[in-house]
C-alpha cells in the first residue's frame, strides 16, 4: 500500500529544504528500494532523478520514462554496455570499481566526459557513535586509508578526456543522526582539500528520516549539510 500524497509531500519537503539553502540540488529516488513502475513514474513526475545500482535498474528506469540525463548510476554492478551508454549520454556516473576505470579508456577520444568517484567511508573511524558494529567500513568505493582512493584518482587523471567532477559518500548509519552527516562531510572535505578536487556535485546518498515523529527533519538535515560545508562548496550541486 502506498500513500501517494505522503510520498509526494516527502519529496517536496526535502527538495524545498535543500533549495532554500543551495543553488543546485537533486533528489534521487533509490530504485533498488522499490522498483514498482508506478512509483518510478510518480518520482519522475515530481522531478526526481532515478538512482540506480545495476544494469537491470538502469534499463527499468529508462522503460519508466526517465531520460538518461536524469539517472544517477552508482554501485559495482554496472554492466559495460549500460555504463558506457550512461557516460556517453550525460548520466551522473560515480566510479567505484577498477574495471570501470578501464572501460573509460575505450570512450571516443574527441570528447570530454565527466564522472564522479565513490569514497569508502568507515563509520567506526569517523563517527563511532553511529556505527552498526565494530570496524564498520563499507564494501563499496575506494578507501583513502588503504591508498586505493589516491590510486583511483591517479588512474582517472591519466585518461586525458576524463574529468573528475563529483564525489559520492553514501553510508547509512545506525542512528541516521544529524551529527553523522556532519562527520562525513568534515571527513570528506579534508580529502577534497588534500587532493585539490574541483567538484561540480556531491552525492551525499540516503538514509534520512525526514517525516518520522521525534526524528531529524528534512530542514534539519539540509541545515547541517549547509553548516558543515566549506563556503566554496555550498555552490556545488547537492544530491540526496
Amino acid at each position: 500500500i502506498c500513500d501517494e500524497r505522503e510520498l509526494v509531500s516527502s519529496i517536496q519537503g526535502f527538495k524545498s529544504a535543500l533549495e532554500r539553502r543551495f543553488l543546485y540540488a537533486i533528489v534521487g529516488y533509490s530504485v533498488k528500494t522499490n522498483s514498482l513502475p508506478y512509483l518510478l513514474k510518480v518520482m519522475s513526475k515530481e522531478g526526481c532523478y532515478a538512482e540506480v545500482v545495476s544494469y537491470h535498474e538502469y534499463r527499468t528506469a529508462l522503460k519508466c520514462g526517465f531520460s538518461k540525463d536524469k539517472i544517477i548510476y552508482n554501485g559495482p554492478f554496472k554492466s559495460k554496455d549500460t555504463f558506457m551508454d550512461a557516460v556517453l549520454n550525460g548520466s551522473i556516473v560515480n566510479i567505484e570499481t577498477w574495471r570501470e576505470i578501464e572501460w573509460l579508456k575505450e570512450l571516443p577520444a574527441h570528447n570530454i566526459y565527466k564522472v564522479g568517484i565513490r569514497l569508502n567511508v568507515d563509520i567506526s573511524q569517523i563517527s563511532s557513535d553511529d556505527e552498526n558494529h565494530p570496524n564498520d567500513d563499507s564494501r563499496f568505493g575506494f578507501s583513502n586509508e588503504s591508498g586505493d582512493f589516491k590510486e583511483a584518482l591517479n588512474r582517472l587523471s591519466g585518461i586525458e578526456n576524463i574529468r573528475i567532477v563529483g564525489l559520492h559518500t553514501h553510508r547509512t548509519s545506525r542512528t541516521r543522526s544529524l551529527s553523522f552527516y556532519r562527520h562525513i562531510i568534515e571527513y570528506a572535505q579534508q580529502i577534497i582539500r588534500n587532493y585539490s578536487l574541483i567538484l561540480e556535485y556531491w552525492d551525499l546518498g540516503g538514509g534520512y528520516f525526514g517525516t518520522m515523529p521525534e526524528k531529524p527533519t528534512y530542514e534539519q538535515y539540509a541545515q547541517i549539510f549547509f553548516d558543515s560545508l566549506d563556503e566554496h562548496l555550498r555552490n556545488i550541486k547537492i544530491i540526496v
